[in-house]
C-alpha cells in the first residue's frame, strides 16, 4: 500500500504541472523515493539537507516562470527545515509544494522516535495541508487553493511493500493563474493622484513597463530588480535617500508602486511619516506591503494600460526641476564613489562595471541589494537582476541563487559574508549542474556591518576574521580576491571582496553631509 500511495502522490504532482522535484532521501520517505525513481517525467534534484533544498526549489520556481516545484522530505525535524523557504514563498507568491513523509496517525502525541506533529506545521504559510494515509485520500486531493501547499503522507512499516510503477497515461499538467482585472476601479483610484512618484519594485523584464516610464509625466524610482535601472529623463539616480525629500517638499502627492514590495526606506516611512500620502499598488502578489490602508490591484496588461494613460495626463510642471536637482546630487554621488573606491559602495560600483554584460545577477539580502541600488553604474549592461524580497531574510540566499541560475548564461550572485556563512552547504547541488557558469561574490566586511550604522553597538555585528578560500576548495571551485575578478576566465568561481572599513565609514559620513 505504501508504494501505491506514494505513486498516487507523484501522479497528483504531475497533474498540476510539477516537472522538477527536490528530493532529500531518508527512511520514512523511501516509498516516495522509489516512486520518483520510476517517474521519468520529473527531473529530480538530490540533496542531503532540507533547508538548502527548499531554497533551491524556490529559485527553480522563479527560473521556470513560477511553475510549481516540490520538495520531498522524510519525517521529524527534516520537515521543519522547510519552514523558512515556505515563509518566503508565501509572501513572494511562489508555488512551492512541501511533501513530507510521516509515521502513521496513531503515533501522534506519543513521543515515539521521529513522531512530530507535522499537520499544521507550516501554519498559514501554506494555503492548504493535506493529511494523507490511504490511496483513496490521495485520490481525493484537490489543489484548488493554489500553492504553497503541504502534503503530509503517512507510511506504515514495512515501508517498501512492492515495486513502484506509475500510470503510463500520466503526463505533466499545466498550472493556471487567475487574474481579476478591475480597470475601472483602478482609474478611479488613480484620479486622486496628480503628481505621483512611480516606484518600480521587483519585476520581470517587461517592455511595456519601459514604455510606461517614458510616456509618463512623473518622477520614477526604479529598483535594480525592476529591470528598469537605466538612463532616462524620468528615473531618479541619486539614491533612495533623496525620495523622502521629494515627499516633504510637495513634489509628489501620492505613490504608485508597480511590482514587488520595494526595498527603499521611504516605503517604510509611508507607515508613519507620510501616512497621509495615498498609495496604489499594481502587485505581483496579493500583498500590499503596508500595514496602513492602500489600494492593491493585479499586475496585468489591462491595469498597466490604465496606469500608462493616467501617467501621460499627470501634472509634470515640477518634474524637470526635481530631475535637474537629482542630476546634481548624482554628480556628487559619483564624485564620492571615485574618492572612496575601496569602500563597500566603491566596490559595488566597480562590480557593476566589471561583471560581464548580459549576466544574470542575483543580489543578496541585506546590504548588497541596498548598496547596488545606490552605487551601481547606470550604463546599460542588460543585466537580468533578481532578489528574494518576500521576507528579506539572509538564510538560503546562495541556494536560491543556484536554483535561479540558468545554463547558457553567465550567473553572478553577490552576498554578504554572514549570508554566505548561513548557507555553506549550498554548492552541494553544483555537481548536478555541471554546465552552469557562475561566480559567487562575497562582500566580506567581517560581520553584520549594516548594524554599525543603525545601532553603533558591537553586540549586533557578529564580527569575525574568516575568509572563504577554503570554502571554495571544499567544493572544488576556483577562488579569487578583489580585482582579479576582472581578468578571470574561470567558469565556476568564488570571489571574495574585502572592502576597507575606514573608507566605507568616510563615504557614509560625507554622503550624509
Amino acid at each position: 500500500m505504501n508504494v501505491d500511495l506514494a505513486s498516487h502522490i507523484v501522479e497528483k504532482l504531475l497533474s498540476i504541472g510539477v516537472t522538477e522535484v527536490c528530493l532529500c532521501a531518508g527512511g520514512r520517505n523511501s516509498p516516495l523515493v522509489v516512486a520518483l525513481q520510476a517517474c521519468p517525467q520529473a527531473h529530480v534534484w538530490h540533496f542531503f539537507e532540507e533547508r538548502s533544498a527548499a531554497f533551491f526549489a524556490l529559485g527553480r520556481s522563479w527560473s521556470l516562470g513560477r511553475e510549481p516545484v516540490a520538495i520531498v522530505t522524510t519525517s521529524g525535524t527534516a520537515a521543519g527545515e522547510l519552514l523558512p523557504a515556505l515563509m518566503e514563498a508565501h509572501y513572494a507568491a511562489v508555488p512551492l509544494i512541501a511533501v513530507t513523509a510521516d509515521r502513521p496517525r496513531t503515533f501522534r502525541g506519543s513521543g515515539a522516535p521521529q513522531s512530530a506533529e507535522q499537520v499544521g506545521l507550516f501554519s498559514h504559510y501554506v494555503n492548504r495541508t493535506f493529511d494523507v494515509a490511504t490511496v483513496e485520500e490521495a485520490e481525493a486531493i484537490e489543489f484548488g487553493a493554489g500553492p504553497p501547499l503541504h502534503i503530509n503522507v503517512c507510511f506504515a512499516e514495512p515501508l517498501l511493500d512492492k515495486p513502484a510503477k506509475l500510470s503510463e497515461s500520466v503526463s505533466p499538467g499545466k498550472s493556471q493563474v487567475s487574474e481579476f482585472p478591475r480597470p475601472a476601479e483602478l482609474a478611479t483610484a488613480l484620479s486622486k493622484i496628480e503628481r505621483p512618484l512611480l516606484i518600480l519594485g521587483q519585476l520581470p523584464a517587461d517592455p511595456f513597463v519601459a514604455e510606461l516610464v517614458e510616456r509618463g509625466n512623473c518622477l520614477v524610482y526604479a529598483e535594480a530588480a525592476s529591470q528598469q535601472r537605466r538612463p532616462s529623463s524620468h528615473i531618479l539616480r541619486a539614491g533612495a535617500e533623496r525620495v523622502p525629500t521629494l515627499a516633504a517638499e510637495g513634489a509628489i502627492d501620492g505613490v504608485i508602486r508597480v511590482g514587488g514590495v520595494p526595498t527603499l526606506r521611504f516605503w517604510r516611512d509611508l507607515e508613519d511619516r507620510f501616512l497621509t500620502l495615498p498609495v496604489i499598488s499594481l502587485a505581483t502578489s496579493n500583498f500590499s506591503g503596508l500595514a496602513r490602508p492602500s489600494a492593491v490591484f493585479d499586475y496585468n496588461l489591462g491595469h498597466l494600460e490604465v496606469l500608462a494613460e493616467h501617467l501621460e495626463n499627470c501634472d509634470s510642471s515640477e518634474v524637470a526641476k526635481f530631475m535637474e536637482e537629482d542630476a546634481r546630487c548624482f554628480e556628487r554621488l559619483n564624485a564620492l564613489l571615485e574618492l572612496h573606491p575601496r569602500s563597500e559602495l566603491g566596490w559595488m560600483r566597480w562590480l557593476s562595471q566589471n561583471i560581464a554584460a548580459q549576466s544574470r545577477v542575483f543580489l543578496g539580502n541585506s546590504l548588497p541589494i541596498r548598496e547596488w541600488d545606490l552605487a551601481a553604474d547606470y550604463t546599460e549592461r542588460q543585466f537580468a537582476i533578481h532578489c528574494t524580497r518576500g521576507l528579506s531574510g539572509i538564510d538560503g540566499q546562495v541556494s536560491t541563487f543556484l536554483g535561479w541560475a540558468a545554463e547558457g548564461s553567465a550567473n553572478v550572485g553577490i552576498f554578504g559574508d554572514l549570508t554566505a556563512l548561513y548557507d555553506l552547504s549550498a554548492p552541494w547541488v553544483l555537481r548536478q549542474r555541471p554546465d552552469l557558469d557562475l561566480k559567487i561574490i562575497i562582500i566580506n566586511n567581517g560581520g553584520g556591518q549594516i548594524f554599525e550604522r543603525i545601532f553603533g553597538n558591537p553586540w549586533f555585528l557578529n564580527s569575525h576574521a574568516l575568509n572563504f578560500e577554503h570554502w571554495a576548495k571544499l567544493w572544488d571551485l576556483d577562488y579569487l580576491k578583489n580585482e582579479a575578478l576582472a581578468k578571470s576566465t574561470a567558469r565556476r568561481t568564488i570571489v571574495e571582496i574585502t572592502p576597507d572599513a575606514e573608507s566605507t565609514r568616510a563615504f557614509w559620513r560625507e554622503h550624509a553631509q
